[in-house]
């Protein structure tokens, strides 16, 4: 049966009984009544929602383009400026003097080296030697240095040549003969001529 029948039968059934009890009663008419088909109730279900994800974005890559590079030039080089490299001096020339006893001296240059070495010792006989090189003493950064030793004699000059024109230094010197022997130990300048 369905709903609107079954309605229908109780209001029927309800009518008798009512009026078997009493004065009659009218029957009451029914309208039709509208039902409503129950509806269904919802129950909360779980909805998928979209998660948010990470999606790739497209990034613009940087594309290498080519920067003009310079050509390397040459770095010019200081130019350096000529220094004048001094001059040598020279000391060639005769070279006249006397010692500290009062005793001529003389000296040859020839190419910045003495070649031949002069000077009188005394020794009460007026003794004079005389060098004449085979090997020229170099005068090296304005100094010299003559060294003689024979069998009866021996020389030592040592000199410094304060400029081109100008000399002074020490002289050794000893003779051991029969007839004249002595030493002398002193002090010479001299002067170019």
């Amino acid at each position: 049966m369905d709903n609107h029948s079954l309605l229908l039968h109780w209001t029927a059934l309800i009518a008798l009984l009512v009026t078997g009890c009493g004065a009659p009663l009218s029957t009451p008419t029914l309208a039709p009544t509208e039902t409503s088909t129950p509806t269904p109730m919802n129950t909360p279900t779980s909805t998928p929602t979209a998660t948010p994800t990470d999606t790739p974005t497209a990034t613009p890559t940087p594309t290498w383009t080519p920067t003009p590079t310079s050509t390397p030039t040459s770095t010019p080089t200081p130019t350096r400026t000529p220094t004048s490299t001094p001059k040598p001096i020279v000391y060639d020339g005769e070279w006249w003097g006397s010692t500290s006893d009062g005793r001529p001296i003389y000296f040859k240059v020839v190419n910045n080296a003495v070649t031949v070495l002069s000077v009188e010792l005394g020794f009460g006989c007026n003794a004079k030697i005389t060098l004449n090189l085979n090997t020229p003493q170099r005068i090296n950064v304005g100094k010299v240095s003559v060294t003689s030793k024979g069998g009866t004699s021996s020389l030592v000059l040592a000199g410094t040549f304060t400029s081109n024109t100008a000399a002074s230094g020490t002289l050794e010197a000893s003779l051991s003969m029969s007839e004249c022997s002595g030493s002398a130990n002193v002090k010479w300048n001299a002067m170019k001529q």
